[in-house]
């Protein structure tokens, strides 16, 4: 079965649409129009999937002494769960090394294969530690009762107990378990958060990317504003029992930026454009929270 690439995005949208605009008479449309094209956003390679550079990890839930072995290459990370685990609730998250902290950033991965459906994978924004706590928002794949459609929100706060709160959940039902059986993997999960908005879109293998908006393959979910903070972006994982494994393949992120106004508006969100993961040595880590 043939997967597209993950793809870069290009110039976003402006925050208000030229629609809402033409409805407005006088001097206030002028001005709304003014700064309309002034709100433009441009989403930046922070990650293309071309680059070797290591990941670090951090723990969001610890369970005993388990650990995870991290196996990273350019556009790729391998995760297996040491043979010597006893558990199967361990929660983390990685990143490129050195990745600038965003507000408003986009992550994209490929979930290649997995040794089972309970392997939980997803992804991680704003990815900030301070004081030994780390704040994150992640968008994970469901594995409670096997309904694997449904991509659940929460914001992280290790500091806290519990350590996890939801915010949303989006179901695609349809587009992952058409016949009411589950698609084979590879699919592709991109999410991207810009201010209080967190914004997901899936496809399979055998499918073309979607574009933002598409509410077959994606839907969105509103944060709190105090979950509007710059942070990393990068990916999770758990819930992976002795000996499993899962590979990310086509991994990456960027961050959106005010831009100079365009010579023409539109009206189409950042959607993506072919990339391939490049080649690269491979980096290998084990641990809990580690950087390799």
């Amino acid at each position: 079965m043939s997967r597209p690439p993950v793809a870069q995005p290009t110039a976003s949208a402006p925050a208000i649409r030229r629609g809402t605009i033409r409805t407005i008479a006088g001097p206030l449309a002028g001005a709304l129009a003014v700064f309309a094209l002034a709100a433009c956003r441009t989403a930046v390679p922070t990650y293309p999937s071309s680059d070797p550079r290591p990941a670090e990890t951090t723990l969001l839930t610890p369970d005993g002494t388990d650990e995870y072995a991290y196996t990273s290459s350019a556009g790729a990370m391998e995760v297996v769960a040491l043979d010597t685990n006893t558990a199967g609730s361990l929660r983390s998250a990685f990143w490129p090394a050195d990745s600038p902290p965003v507000v408003d950033g986009q992550t994209c991965a490929t979930w290649a294969n997995q040794s089972a459906p309970s392997v939980q994978q997803g992804a991680a924004l704003r990815i900030a530690t301070d004081n030994g706590s780390t704040r994150a928002v992640t968008v994970t794949k469901n594995i409670l009762f096997g309904a694997t459609w449904i991509f659940n929100v929460h914001t992280w706060d290790t500091a806290a107990t519990p350590a996890l709160q939801p915010a949303g959940s989006i179901s695609l039902k349809p587009e992952l378990w058409p016949d009411d059986e589950e698609a084979p993997l590879p699919w592709n999960v991109c999410v991207r958060v810009i201010g209080a908005t967190l914004d997901l879109k899936v496809w399979r293998g055998d499918e073309t990317e979607p574009g933002w908006g598409d509410t077959t393959h994606g839907g969105s979910v509103t944060l709190a504003q105090r979950w509007v903070y710059p942070g990393a972006t990068g990916w999770y994982i758990g819930h992976l029992t002795a000996g499993e494994r899962t590979d990310f393949t086509n991994l990456a992120t960027w961050k959106y930026v005010l831009t100079s106004p365009p010579s023409t508006p539109t009206t189409a969100g950042a959607d993506l454009r072919s990339t391939s993961a490049g080649s690269g040595g491979a980096v290998s880590i084990t641990g809990r929270g580690a950087r390799g």
